[in-house]
């Protein structure tokens, strides 16, 4: 496997990163647009599918934003 490019890697980090900083203003906008197509019914669709409920334990993996982990515990869950 090639050892990549040190140079790739900083430009991709410094795009994710700019990404990162607007994130949740692009989701919270509603954008019909890949990424964000349904993405607020994902997240109620896996709350859901999870039987959240009060005093539910639950170990989100990968918080990112916390917009999933928000979810849980507006339901009484215990993150």
């Amino acid at each position: 496997m090639p050892v990549p490019d040190m140079t790739q890697q900083a430009k991709r980090v410094t795009l994710f990163d700019a990404w990162a900083a607007r994130y949740d203003t692009a989701v919270a906008a509603g954008g019909d647009d890949f990424p964000f197509a349904g993405y607020d019914e994902v997240l109620a669709t896996a709350v859901r599918a999870a039987g959240a409920r009060p005093s539910l334990r639950v170990l989100e993996l990968g918080i990112g934003t916390g917009n999933l982990a928000e979810r849980f515990i507006a339901a009484g869950c215990q993150v």
